[in-house]
């Protein structure tokens, strides 16, 4: 109880330190002329007693006298040491035991309580000195469970810190649950079960219970929630998360609930009117490990019930970028090895299966003349052939007059001069026929077909149609003549007309006098 006390050692040392300062002041003399020499009397007063309540003096040890509230006493102490005069700390006697004066009214259950009941005396100092006591109320705690704490003595005006058990035991799943307490003003929320009460003056408060019910939740996996107390008549819910890993690829499902309730669903709710019990069924699945290995498959990595089937199929060709790179399947390894694209896995374990793909490159063979062969898919790291042919292909109508294009070698991905080559297929390829024109021939049946058109010119020149053919005869003739000089131009040669003639104003020529057009030049005659 000293210790509850400890706190409130300053309230009652500020009176103390006011009377020592009077002393020190003057009010008391510090040196009386003595009336022995060698003795010096001190005095002694109690403050906060009531006139009826006592407290006992010691000096030096030794019990001396009584003192009662308000009382002052007196004493002769030797002047050569120190003396130490104590005051019962506790009044009335027999505290914590004791419950007042209860004959007088209003101090039934009050105490009081000196925090400094000890002075030391000298000559040399303060010959007089007030003992203040606190005034004590009790407080009384009612429970018909038990188990609670803070009963006993306090100062007035502090708060008594009270405690209950959380709860009680009962029969066979039953218990009693601290509710709330009453009966006197509380510093938290009442139905916290630790607490303090205000002791402004003597208090009895009362502990209140509730009956509570235990739901058992059983259930080898899934966290399962809800185990626990509940109040009587209250709604508990009882739950379990699903699915629970296993390790090593294993994992258990939730199928459903029995015992006092039946249900499929997780988490369910049951009225607490007694104790209950449940209990979780649970379901093993596999988990089977599908690596595509950067193709298709029609399935992912997922989990199967234990002892199940499941049938996974790949694609033929997978992540294909047009004329560039495509996966191609090979086969299926793991815990089951096949060609086929699809497989069939029984689910008594972990499975992993994985799906292997040659990679193919694609090879592009690219001539604007020809026919080429050898463009298409390869598997990464093999050798493709590719050709080109005929090495040599007519220039479209100048084909007639024996211009062709002919190959010359290949660029891209190779560089060789053969038409018919190899290359490896170690990444995307691509490989462009380089032709060259050759007009040599043209030029030969060019300067022969000039030739004739300009013979030809002359027999036609008094023909119908003459005037229209001769100007393109003229042109395709310098054209072809382009670079030789006047003196080695052929000139035409006039022909013989019979009858009347004129002459062409523009060239000289002499024509029929009835010619529209002349038959050198081809202007119109006017």
């Amino acid at each position: 109880m000293r210790k509850a006390f400890a706190s409130h050692k300053l309230l009652f040392a500020f009176p103390l330190v006011l009377v020592l300062l009077v002393g020190l002041a003057g009010v008391f003399d510090a040196s009386p002329a003595k009336a022995n020499p060698g003795i010096y009397t001190v005095s002694v007063t109690t403050n906060g007693l009531p006139s009826f309540y006592y407290a006992g003096v010691w000096v030096d040890g030794a019990y001396t006298t009584t003192i009662y509230g308000g009382q002052t006493i007196t004493f002769d102490l030797n002047d050569t040491y120190t003396h130490t005069i104590t005051v019962s700390d506790y009044v009335p006697n027999g505290y914590p035991y004791h419950s007042g004066f209860s004959w007088y009214s209003g101090y039934s259950w009050v105490a009081f309580y000196c925090p400094d009941n000890s002075w030391s005396s000298s000559v040399s100092g303060s010959l007089s000195h007030t003992f203040y006591y606190a005034t004590l109320f009790y407080l009384q705690i009612q429970s018909e469970r038990g188990s609670t704490a803070g009963a006993g003595w306090y100062p007035a005006g502090t708060w008594a810190h009270v405690s209950a058990r959380d709860v009680m035991p009962g029969g066979t799943g039953t218990q009693y649950r601290f509710d709330s307490w009453s009966g006197a003003m509380f510093s938290a929320d009442p139905h916290q079960a630790s607490n303090s009460v205000l002791m402004d003056n003597p208090k009895t408060i009362t502990a209140n219970w509730v009956t509570q019910y235990k739901l058992t939740v059983n259930s080898p996996y899934g966290n399962p929630a809800g185990d626990d107390w509940y109040d009587a008549g209250s709604s508990a819910t009882a739950s379990v998360t699903t699915p629970v890993d296993g390790g090593a690829g294993t994992r258990y499902v939730f199928t459903g609930w029995t015992g006092d309730l039946t249900s499929t669903t997780p988490t369910v709710s049951i009225t607490m009117n007694s104790p209950h019990s449940l209990t979780a069924s649970w379901k093993t699945q596999y988990f089977l490990t599908i690596n595509a290995n950067g193709g298709i498959v029609d399935h992912m990595s997922d989990w199967f019930d234990e002892d199940s089937s499941v049938t996974i199929s790949a694609t033929t060709v997978a992540n294909e970028v047009t004329n560039k790179s495509r996966l191609s399947f090979k086969e299926w390894n793991g815990d089951v090895t096949s060609t086929s694209l699809s497989v069939t896995i029984f689910m008594d374990s972990p499975k992993t299966m994985t799906a292997n793909w040659d990679v193919q490159y694609y090879l592009r063979v690219i001539s604007p003349y020809g026919t080429t062969t050898g463009e298409g898919w390869y598997k990464a790291g093999s050798t493709a052939s590719f050709s080109v042919g005929p090495s040599k292909v007519p220039v479209k109508i100048w084909g007639y007059l024996g211009a062709n294009h002919v190959f010359s070698a290949w660029t891209g991905d190779s560089s060789t001069s053969s038409s018919a080559s190899t290359i490896l297929m170690d990444g995307p390829k691509t490989v462009r026929a380089v032709w060259t024109d050759n007009y040599l021939t043209t030029y030969a049946a060019a300067s022969v077909f000039t030739g004739v058109a300009v013979f030809g010119a002359a027999v036609w020149k008094r023909s119908a149609i003459a005037p229209h053919v001769q100007p393109f005869v003229r042109r395709l003739y310098k054209k072809k003549t382009s670079g030789v000089s006047t003196e080695q131009s052929v000139k035409p040669v006039p022909q013989q007309v019979s009858g009347l003639v004129r002459v062409c104003p523009r060239c000289r020529t002499e024509v029929a006098e009835k010619a529209e057009y002349c038959t050198e030049c081809g202007d119109k005659l006017v």
